[in-house]
C-alpha cells in the first residue's frame, strides 16, 4: 500500500513539474519555475525509484501514462489550453492501455 502511495506522489510530483517547466517556457522565464520543476523532477525519480522496490516494474512503468492525462487537465485548468477531439481521443487510448494492462 505505501509503494502505491510513493507511486501516486511520484505521478503528480512529474506533472507538477512539466507544468512548471511549461509555464517556464511560455511566461517571461520565471527562475521559480524552472527550479520548482528541476526540484520536483528529482523528487519524483526518488518516489519512482522507492516504488520499484515495493511494487513490480510493469505496474510502475505502465502507471507512467496517468501524467499525461494530468498534464492535459493542468494544462486545461491552470493554462487554460483547449482541449481538442485529438487530445480527447489519446486519454481514452492511454485509459484503454492502462484498463488492457491491469487486466
Amino acid at each position: 500500500m505505501i509503494g502505491a502511495s510513493v507511486l501516486a506522489v511520484a505521478l503528480i510530483c512529474t506533472a507538477l513539474a512539466q507544468l512548471a517547466y511549461k509555464i517556464y517556457f511560455v511566461r517571461d522565464r520565471p527562475p521559480h519555475c524552472l527550479i520548482g520543476a528541476l526540484t520536483l523532477f528529482g523528487l519524483a525519480q526518488i518516489g519512482f525509484f522507492a516504488a520499484l522496490t515495493q511494487l513490480e516494474i510493469g505496474v510502475v512503468y505502465m502507471s507512467m501514462g496517468a501524467v499525461q492525462i494530468m498534464v492535459l487537465g493542468l494544462s486545461r485548468y491552470v493554462l487554460h489550453e483547449n482541449v481538442g477531439r485529438n487530445h480527447m481521443i489519446a486519454v481514452f487510448m492511454i485509459v484503454g492501455g492502462l484498463l488492457f494492462y491491469a487486466g
